[in-house]
């Protein structure tokens, strides 16, 4: 009995751990890419989270909004701020990206109703694409939002969330690039421990069937 009860603790302190590991892709985007999207909610990592445009290729009027509070639209300049405070850490913000051209609205870790996840959260602003010809995105293509992020916090700091803002019976080309900003104090939550958990409680349970049929059931 020792043995499962071990095996469960492990268990659960390695579930515990995933459940607060980050959700931020490394992988450059190289669209077409519909799997590039995070399944991932975004939460907050501090009491107060920057929010900077970055980069657009929209045609379309895109906006991010927080509640009922839009924070940023495709239409200002790059480099606009918005600040969000008395946030909790842990907290999952109420982030919502919506394409008023075409009226759909997408968050991350949700798949939208043409079963694929729109938003994408990248370690750095160069794991996104221009659109065609085809790119990765410099610092001189974040124009001003650049100064602006690095006169904040250096720029390994920040955390880019890119949009793609069609779906997929709308010709998306899946590059995420429609609407990227740069966040910092965001803390994107793997939203799938219980695999983990449930893997290392069997693990635990034929340890202690083996040790069972071996006849070693002292302390029971």
């Amino acid at each position: 009995m020792k043995t499962l009860l071990t095996s469960t603790a492990l268990a659960l302190a390695l579930a515990s751990t995933a459940a607060h590991a980050t959700c931020v892709s490394t992988t450059a985007i190289s669209a077409p890419d519909s799997s590039a999207g995070t399944t991932c909610s975004i939460t907050a990592a501090a009491s107060t989270v920057d929010i900077v445009f970055a980069y657009k290729a929209a045609s379309d009027i895109d906006l991010l909004i927080n509640g009922t509070t839009t924070l940023l639209k495709n239409t200002d300049p790059l480099g606009t701020e918005a600040v969000l405070t008395g946030l909790t850490p842990g907290q999952t913000i109420g982030f919502t990206w919506k394409n008023m051209t075409t009226g759909d609205s997408f968050q991350a870790g949700v798949p939208a109703s043409d079963g694929k996840q729109h938003i994408a959260v990248e370690a750095g602003y160069a794991d996104f694409q221009t659109d065609p010809p085809r790119r990765y995105l410099t610092a001189a293509d974040l124009g001003a939002a650049y100064g602006v992020m690095t006169g904040i916090a250096p720029i390994a700091d920040w955390t880019f969330v890119g949009m793609e803002d069609l779906l997929t019976n709308q010709a998306s080309d899946f590059d995420y690039n429609d609407l990227v900003f740069g966040m910092r104090g965001i803390d994107p939550q793997v939203v799938e421990p219980a695999m983990g958990l449930t893997a290392f409680v069997l693990f635990g349970l034929a340890a202690w069937f083996r040790r069972g049929r071996r006849g070693s059931f002292v302390g029971l």
